[in-house]
């Protein structure tokens, strides 16, 4: 799970290095919120579904949030464990490239607790998932949301571009495309 996570947070990670530095005239602006489509990633027997909000700001400032939904089926046991990540950033940009720095005191993680769900084919399976659940998502915000966050925010450099009304920012062999919405 946490091999996926950090894929997919890679993929995601691209998504936080976009700037507002100096553009030629014609360029669009980066400043207004933009939002990705909903991304999907597939690895062993785990999917995460992600919707990423970046809110480019006139200060120089980002805020970033994704909603996230990781689901895993094994043997007949399904979890699905909805939750967000989000935080802020500085960033610059020098015409091609963005660079962008997390600010760790701006960090959040949250589990939706009431939406995290575990079934199981086997009774006796899904009584051990019920009593375990709790303390399953104690230690999935203290040591995962920990995780995360210390992959978050370190300094970074990304490509952009515009393609018409849409901003493609591209990292290796990833693109993550993005709508304005204000």
């Amino acid at each position: 799970m946490k091999k996926l996570f950090f894929g997919v947070l890679a993929l995601m990670g691209a998504a936080i290095f976009v700037a507002c530095g100096d553009k030629a005239a014609s360029e669009p602006s980066l400043i207004g919120k933009w939002v990705s489509d909903t991304l999907v990633k597939n690895e062993d027997k785990g999917v995460l579904t992600t919707v990423c909000t970046l809110d480019f700001r006139a200060d120089s400032t980002l805020a970033r949030d994704m909603k996230m939904s990781f689901t895993l089926e094994d043997k007949g046991t399904k979890l699905m464990m909805p939750f967000e990540v989000g935080y802020d950033s500085k960033f610059s940009a020098d015409g091609k490239n963005i660079i962008c720095t997390g600010d760790s005191a701006s960090f959040r993680f949250k589990v939706e607790k009431d939406s995290v769900k575990v079934t199981s084919d086997d009774p006796t399976m899904q009584a051990l998932a019920d009593k375990v659940v709790t303390s399953m998502l104690k230690d999935v915000e203290k040591n995962f949301g920990g995780s995360i966050k210390n992959e978050s925010m370190s300094s970074d450099t990304t490509a952009y571009i515009f393609e018409g009304e849409l901003l493609k920012l591209v990292e290796k062999n990833d693109t993550i495309v993005l709508h304005k919405v204000q």
